[in-house]
């Protein structure tokens, strides 16, 4: 079982949002709730948060009695922080862009319709 009391100090001291490492470990903050009530996660996932946080995999489960400070890496997970936060914001370019395009095939597409085109 994952010890969450670990797992949301370890963000906290990150200075990472729970919004923003949910992103970073390919969850909808909803989601990422929904997995820490539960309790339990895959490995690989498992895996992903312990590098996020810069600990052991098994410093995350309920019973270890690991040391939960992070290793010293606080260089090294700003520049993920920011590498989420950055594909984040190409994530909503991107999204504003096909909305757009999507549009305007809409409106391409009446167009033809309103002239006798055909498509």
């Amino acid at each position: 079982m994952l010890n969450t009391e670990r797992i949301t100090k370890l963000i906290e001291d990150s200075g990472m949002s729970k919004k923003d490492f949910a992103t970073a470990i390919g969850l909808t903050e909803s989601s990422f709730y929904a997995m820490l009530k539960r309790r339990s996660t895959k490995m690989p996932r498992l895996e992903m948060i312990a590098k996020l946080l810069g600990v052991k995999a098994e410093t995350l489960l309920e019973g270890t009695t690991h040391n939960i400070e992070p290793a010293n890496n606080t260089a090294q997970l700003k520049q993920y922080q920011e590498l989420v936060i950055r594909q984040q914001t190409l994530i909503d370019q991107l999204g504003k862009q096909i909305d757009f395009l999507m549009k305007e095939n809409q409106r391409l597409n009446s167009q033809i319709s309103a002239n006798g085109l055909k498509k």
